[in-house]
């Protein structure tokens, strides 16, 4: 074998010099850099697969401090959609066995023969009225297309708060059976001078706020689940930069916003 006809210069044309390898593995580390701020990038406009991809990672808690804040902004009008539709649904679902539980327990009052019939007309008016109510604040949500629950479950307390302050009024009159026996309806003291216990229609009061109580917050419960983000997670480092993207979440959360003129000055932000 003639080792010596191989010519040196040969060798070095086909193996590649050891400056020449780390020069092509730093090519390649900073093409993969530039195509992940490429996808990156992509991912900030919204474009088709890799929106479900980063908005399933936000679902799933995998962004956290600064970036958690920035991809909420980035993706809001995909988040907002997706938790409206949760939300929706899981109100559909729940409010009927509220509105039910009340129903039930002024039926069983209506029938229990203790009302004279002006209180029958007037409490069945107060619950026509409180069940409107409740189905115009459902309707106000499900129009809205946001995912702020606040209106809707402030408004259904505040709707059930006044219909139980006027039970307390139409009921705080005799009562049929009151009539018939002729027993006062002011709390009187005893003789061991505490008061009297409450009447029948007074404490039937106090049982329908309880049974509200728990019925609205299985309503409520059922909202908090629904929601399809976790909680925003804390800042890291000195939390300058996570402030200001905080706030500008906080501004796209109020209805009184516009979310797409903030969206894009973050986006821009970002970028």
């Amino acid at each position: 074998m003639n080792i010596n006809g191989v010519d040196s210069n040969s060798v070095h044309e086909t193996l590649p010099s050891a400056h020449a390898q780390g020069r092509n593995k730093s090519q390649g580390a900073e093409d993969a850099t530039a195509k992940g701020k490429s996808a990156a990038i992509q991912d900030s406009e919204g474009n088709g697969a890799k929106v479900k991809g980063v908005v399933r990672l936000l679902q799933e808690g995998h962004f956290k401090g600064v970036a958690d804040v920035r991809l909420r902004i980035n993706f809001f009008d995909e988040l907002t959609a997706i938790a409206h539709g949760d939300l929706s649904e899981a109100l559909n679902a729940s409010s009927p066995d509220l509105l039910s539980a009340v129903d039930e327990a002024l039926d069983g009052l209506l029938n229990s023969g203790e009302l004279t019939s002006e209180q029958e007309t007037g409490v069945t008016e107060a619950r026509d009225a409180f069940a409107a109510q409740v189905q115009q604040l459902m309707d106000d949500f499900n129009a809205d297309g946001g995912a702020d629950t606040s209106t809707l479950t402030g408004g259904i307390q505040e709707a059930f708060d006044a219909f139980a302050e006027t039970l307390s009024a139409l009921l705080g009159g005799t009562s049929a059976s009151e009539e018939t026996t002729a027993v006062e309806e002011e709390v009187v003291l005893d003789t061991e001078g505490e008061a009297s216990e409450p009447s029948v229609l007074e404490a039937f009061v106090e049982e329908l706020r309880a049974t509200f109580e728990a019925a609205f917050a299985t309503l409520t419960d059922q909202l908090s689940a629904a929601n399809p983000l976790p909680e925003l997670s804390p800042p890291s480092g000195n939390g300058v930069a996570y402030e200001k993207f905080l706030a500008m979440y906080n501004a796209l959360m109020n209805p009184g916003v516009d979310a797409s003129e903030i969206s894009e000055n973050a986006i821009d932000t970002i970028a």
